[in-house]
């Protein structure tokens, strides 16, 4: 059985949570709770939101906007609730922008990313502690700098996953992306618990599409990376595979509306692919795997380890298309509603 705690807005300052099951890992899902919560201090048109389970087993859930305020909830597996704890904000800068934020997976940190009057990219590391129901976070060190001038009005989202390194727990290995006019950017780099940059890629165009996303998990000691994006890249597709005048891997890439991508490899390998001389991914790239898997809309993915087999397994939800459509890529079945996604992700020289 397969569980998921999904996570909507409207514009009427409301929160609506699900608890979505599945007997399947893809398919159609059961929507075996639902329960709309009222906001009260965050702009409900600016939500994002991420959640971490702490060493007692709490399932933990933030909804924070664009200006960093958030509202902190304690899943309650008894009555299906999501009950609020505290509200605050990750002000870490008077300059601040918008800002994104994600727990960093094996650890008590939060990892924030934002933007200032200068049009920067900074990141923030946070330290938090839960504990009878009392929650506090902690600002460590100053915020740093990683990108200069972005142009702010074409900037369209970014978003930043992190983990703990699975060798030495005093480092965080981050993952930022965002995509600008439909190209998708990406970094990695490296901050200590001290909140000290060690070392950072150059951001680098990866792929075409909106909406990236980050997925990461430790593994055997190493650490596993999936990037998604929406209106994506059809990496095979009839029309140019029969083009005679140009190879496969010489292919122009183009986004298709709709069209769900990853790209899988391991996080040493995502970050010299970064370092070093970059083209755009492809399927003729033999480290880092790409690939399309559907097509629908508000992609959510992540990584989860199946004990049983001893293996990673990519999970993803996503809105159906409540229209049929044909695109260079195939037809996509029209359904109008929640949709299950989930593989053995593939990963090169593993």
């Amino acid at each position: 059985m397969i569980q998921f705690l999904l996570i909507s807005y409207s514009p009427q300052n409301v929160l609506q949570y699900s608890l979505l099951m599945s007997k399947k890992m893809f398919g159609e899902i059961a929507v075996n709770y639902h329960m709309d919560l009222n906001l009260s201090t965050i702009n409900p048109n600016q939500v994002l939101f991420d959640s971490t389970a702490d060493s007692f087993g709490n399932i933990i859930l933030i909804a924070s906007d664009e200006s960093s305020k958030f509202e902190m909830f304690l899943w309650n597996n008894m009555s299906n609730t999501l009950d609020l704890i505290t509200t605050d904000s990750f002000n870490s800068s008077q300059n601040l922008q918008k800002s994104s934020f994600a727990f960093v997976k094996d650890s008590d940190f939060i990892v924030q990313i934002f933007t200032d009057d200068l049009n920067d990219l900074n990141i923030q590391l946070w330290s938090f502690e839960f504990n009878q129901n009392i929650f506090r976070i902690d600002q460590i060190g100053d915020p740093i700098n990683i990108l200069e001038n972005i142009a702010n009005d074409v900037f369209d989202d970014f978003t930043i996953a992190a983990i703990q390194d699975p060798g030495d727990d005093q480092f965080i290995h981050f993952l930022t992306s965002f995509s600008v006019q439909q190209k998708i950017n990406a970094t990695i780099g490296t901050i200590s618990k001290t909140g000290e940059l060690i070392k950072i890629t150059p951001s680098t165009t990866v792929t075409f599409g909106s909406s990236p996303k980050f997925s990461v998990i430790s593994f055997q000691s190493q650490i596993f990376v999936v990037l998604t994006n929406e209106n994506g890249t059809c990496h095979q597709n009839e029309h140019k595979n029969k083009d005679a005048n140009i190879q496969l891997c010489d292919q122009e890439p183009e986004p298709t509306v709709n069209l769900l991508n990853y790209a899988s490899g391991l996080l040493e390998t995502w970050r010299e692919y970064l370092t070093g001389e970059t083209n755009i991914l492809n399927v003729c790239g033999d480290q880092i795997i790409v690939g399309e898997y559907d097509m629908g809309k508000n992609s959510i993915s992540e990584l989860i380890l199946d004990q049983e087999n001893n293996d990673i397994i990519f999970i993803e939800i996503h809105d159906g298309l409540t229209e049929s459509i044909d695109s260079n890529c195939g037809a996509a079945s029209s359904y109008s509603g929640v949709i299950l996604d989930g593989f053995r992700i593939p990963f090169a020289n593993i």
